[in-house]
């Protein structure tokens, strides 16, 4: 059995140590050994740095002085394994439909939401340069920008690195609420409540969280089925556990991600030390997060829904900067080390890692897995 992953790739200077051909890849993983394979490649896109799905369709954003919404359509196409087993697999292809570039600057997370009507999908842009959001429809005619977009105004000190104009991070869906997104801004420490119609795009600002200052919130997620959120911050590399109830944003916990005793500095010439990815496990039992800079590790807990708590179980070194991860059923862990320039697949059982890797693929400047 296997499973297939798109993985986007910085592919051009500056975002890229070096440029390379391809800013996409189609990569095997083999359900057994856990080793990893190329499939295909694709060079008519570059910098790939988020993906996002809906139904048959992958999106995918390049991030770039203009960044580009792409929009594929996956196929798949049946024939006899090249290897001992010979069975016959199911493997995707993605072919290129559609390409809408637009002039806003560093496009880093999408997420897609159903129309009402099922004509088909809205799909939501965050774009950190210019701390902006777009918003495009895409059915049978192909991608369209649908309303002019947001530009965010806040920022905590035009003096600072990171937080001297807005940065929009991520961009999704709010969980049981229709028209309505969620909005992360690590440059204004806020998370927006934004609402939509058919010719409007604005934020409720009654609806507006405040995280705590210069902690520099960078995703967040839903749970499932409970009423609750997770978020991690970027620069004060924390967790939170939010409640959601009364559709508002409310802590009912937060937890470090570094000064475990296992979370040691593995790359002492880092000049950062920042959060960067979150996930759920499939089973809702564990909440993993990455670290990347001096220390960079992966840190798992274990979470109790009835409390609401999280407690520290590992703290999993990786490869230089695990700018994101995929969790493959429950079973299996693949990094993205975007400057150690590899793909590494773990064994992940009961919320442990083990130690020893499964499968090590070099790969240059990996920034986004996403499983098809």
């Amino acid at each position: 059995m296997s499973a297939y992953l798109a993985v986007g790739c910085y592919s051009r200077q500056p975002r890229a140590s070096k440029s390379q051909e391809n800013g996409l890849f189609i990569i095997k993983l083999d359900l057994e050994t856990g080793s990893l394979k190329i499939v295909s490649k694709y060079n008519e896109v570059q910098n790939i740095s988020f993906f996002s799905k809906f139904k048959d369709h992958l999106f995918a954003v390049s991030e770039d002085n203009q960044s580009i919404l792409h929009r594929f359509k996956i196929r798949f196409f049946e024939a006899r394994s090249t290897e001992a087993n010979g069975r016959i697999e199911r493997t995707p292809v993605l072919e290129l439909e559609h390409s809408s570039k637009f002039d806003v600057a560093g496009g880093c997370f999408i997420s897609t939401n159903e129309i009402e009507d099922k004509n088909g999908v809205n799909v939501a842009v965050a774009c950190y340069d210019d701390g902006a959001i777009k918003l495009f429809k895409s059915d049978e005619n192909g991608l369209k920008e649908i309303l002019n977009g947001l530009k965010l105004k806040d920022c905590v000190d035009p003096n600072s690195d990171r937080q001297e104009a807005p940065h929009a991070h991520c961009i999704l869906p709010w969980k049981g609420k229709s028209n309505t997104y969620a909005l992360v801004d690590l440059g204004a420490d806020k998370i927006y409540q934004v609402k939509t119609t058919s010719d409007s795009i604005q934020i409720d600002e009654s609806k507006t969280f405040k995280a705590p200052p210069r902690s520099g919130p960078r995703h967040l997620i839903f749970h499932p089925s409970l009423p609750l959120a997770f978020l991690i911050t970027e620069l004060s590399n924390e967790l939170y556990i939010f409640s959601t109830k009364n559709d508002e944003l409310s802590i009912l916990n937060k937890y470090p991600l570094i000064g475990y005793p296992q979370s040691t500095v593995n790359y002492p010439k880092s000049e950062i030390q920042n959060a960067a990815h979150i996930s759920l496990s499939k089973d809702g039992q564990y909440i993993l997060c990455s670290n990347r800079g001096k220390i960079n590790d992966i840190i798992v807990f274990k979470f109790d829904e009835e409390k609401v708590t999280a407690e520290f179980l590992q703290a999993f070194s990786t490869g230089e900067f695990p700018r994101y991860f995929e969790i493959i059923d429950d079973r299996f862990i693949i990094v993205a080390n975007q400057k150690s320039h590899t793909l590494v697949v773990y064994n992940f059982n009961n919320g442990q890692i083990d130690s020893s890797p499964l499968y090590e693929m070099s790969l240059e400047s990996p920034v986004a897995i996403f499983q098809l």
